[in-house]
């Protein structure tokens, strides 16, 4: 939407969102109406992309990586990991260097006990520029020598 200030991003356990802030000056109606407009937009296409999947034309339309990454991270935020993962494997795939995706699935592989696979994934992100989250790497860390540990 036209008129934002600045934006900015964060992460909730590992995971990335965006926002934008806008001034004072900004009629809000119409900033709305442009954020649920480009929203609109984003689910005609998902919608776009899924009919083409369902008919095995996944190659006919080129799906756009950042599109993956919000879809792996709905699917996460609503509990299906599984399909969350595929989504991030997807998002990386069209473009390796999309640093949330691996940042994410790091997450993922760290929930589901694949502490290796989560480093590799954390070390993948910061190469291609994502600043992973210290915590994150510390719990990840705490988690895999937990899991090392003789029972």
């Amino acid at each position: 939407a036209s008129g934002g200030e600045r934006g900015r991003r964060q992460s909730w356990v590992g995971l990335s969102g965006v926002w934008v802030e806008f001034g004072w000056r900004v009629d809000v109606y119409r900033a709305r109406q442009q954020v649920a407009e480009r929203l609109g937009q984003l689910q005609e296409q998902l919608r776009v992309l899924e009919g083409g999947r369902m008919r095995g034309n996944e190659r006919v339309v080129a799906i756009p990586a950042g599109l993956m990454l919000g879809l792996g991270s709905a699917y996460f935020r609503s509990g299906q990991s599984a399909e969350a993962q595929a989504a991030f494997l997807e998002a990386v795939k069209i473009d390796p260097k999309l640093g949330p995706a691996h940042n994410n699935l790091a997450v993922v592989y760290m929930m589901n006990g694949r502490f290796a696979e989560a480093k590799e994934e954390v070390k993948r992100a910061e190469e291609a520029g994502t600043r992973v989250a210290g915590s994150f790497k510390q719990e990840l860390e705490r988690r895999a020598r937990e899991s090392a540990k003789p029972r």
